[in-house]
Parts: structure tokens; sequence; C-alpha cells
């Protein structure tokens, strides 16, 4: 008997250790990286929702306070290049190091598939990006805001959406 409580004891603090490893943190930590897993720094955390950014010195690792009122959604930019739209809705992400990419085309090309905002997860403002030197007619549909001019360069990664409300290209 006291050897099955022995076992008890052992097999509930073995899962009391199990669950406490997997910390939940109110500080978001990241290492940023190229898609080709190449180290960077030097870019800005931008925090969509409350227009407001923080730029990151030569250093490739991130944090972020979730915890605060509209900082609990955000994306990192290096150059044009974005990662994907972190979100923590309850100001809560587990106690681990995340590997930021950027450029996250991947992330993105599904949202702009479906013409839905990464940002407000809604297709109601999203209109499609063109690119090229614009004739009247696209002129107008850009005034109407029926589209978005993304200028005369194109490239693989440029976005191919435009979220009116967010101010958010992808």
């Amino acid at each position: 008997m006291q050897r099955m409580r022995s076992r008890m004891l052992l097999t509930v603090i073995t899962l009391f250790s199990f669950t406490g490893s997997i910390a939940q943190s109110h500080e978001f930590r990241g290492k940023t990286v190229m898609s080709n897993g190449a180290e960077i720094g030097v870019g800005t955390i931008i925090f969509p929702l409350l227009k407001d950014t923080i730029e990151i010195g030569e250093t490739s690792t991130i944090k972020v306070d979730i915890s605060q009122k509209g900082r609990n959604l955000f994306y990192y930019r290096w150059g044009d290049w974005k990662s994907q739209v972190y979100r923590f809705p309850g100001g809560f992400c587990a106690d681990t190091l995340v590997t930021v990419v950027v450029p996250d085309s991947g992330y993105y090309a599904s949202f702009s598939k479906q013409k839905k905002c990464p940002v407000c997860l809604s297709g109601k403002n999203v209109v499609p990006i063109l690119y090229g030197l614009p004739e009247k007619a696209l002129l107008r549909k850009a005034k109407k805001r029926k589209a978005y001019l993304g200028g005369c360069i194109v490239s693989e990664d440029s976005p191919r959406a435009y979220c009116r409300k967010d101010d958010f290209e992808f």
C-alpha cells in the first residue's frame, strides 16, 4: 500500500512538473530570420491596431509585452518584407523562442486568395492591388476605392491585396 501511494505521488509530481514546463508568458520572444534561415536584425515591430511601432536594433531577437491592450496583435517588418501577423487574444503565449520568418509569403498567399485581411480577418474592405502605369479607368477605380495602386515595380513577393480599414497590404 505504501509503495502504491509512493507511485501515485510520483505520478502526480511528474504530471505537475510536466504541465508547469509548458509555461505561459505575457512576453513574446522571437528570433528574426529570412526565409533561407539567415538571421536578420534592424527591423520594426508594427502594432496595426495602435498605429504604433517599435524599432529593433542590430539583434535578431525581439521581445514584445503582449499583455498591454493592442499589443497582442503585431507583425515584424524588415524593409518591404513582413512576417506573419501574430495574434494573442488572451494576452498570453507559450514561453518559448519563436522563429519569425520574413518574408512569409505563404502565410499571406492564403489570405490574399480568400480576399480576407490578416489583421481584421474580414473581407469587407479588401480590394486588389494593381501594378503598372494606370490608365484613366484604373485611376477612377482607385479614386472610388475599388482598387489600390501598387506602383510600377512588381516582384514575386509583392502584395496582391489591400485592406482599406487597416491600411494593410498583403
